[in-house]
């Protein structure tokens, strides 16, 4: 996992909001890496410890960007599509 610090925030709780890039996609990596380092994620029920999780706050884990590789139909001439390989990627501002 790759990470770097994003936003200290003043919250009673000492949060740091920090940019994770997973390596591997495998299931709760982040979650358990963050464990590891004694910097659970906020609300992990699983891995947090008493200090981390709320019961009425949710998981503080999201997807900031999502890509994949996929086709479409591109066309030069706006007649003949021809399908190609294009990449999708989708953006979306954290709540929290």
């Amino acid at each position: 996992v790759d990470w770097g610090t994003v936003q200290t925030n003043g919250h009673s709780k000492s949060v740091t909001r920090v940019e994770l890039t997973p390596v591997t996609g495998r299931g709760h990596q982040l979650r358990l890496h963050m464990a590891s380092m004694r910097h659970p994620i906020v609300g992990d029920y699983m891995h947090g410890d008493k200090g981390t999780i709320d019961k009425e706050e949710q998981l503080c884990l999201h997807a900031s960007q999502l890509s994949m590789d996929s086709f479409c139909f591109a066309s030069n001439d706006g007649e003949n599509a021809s399908l190609q390989r294009c990449r999708i990627v989708i953006e979306s501002t954290p709540p929290f």
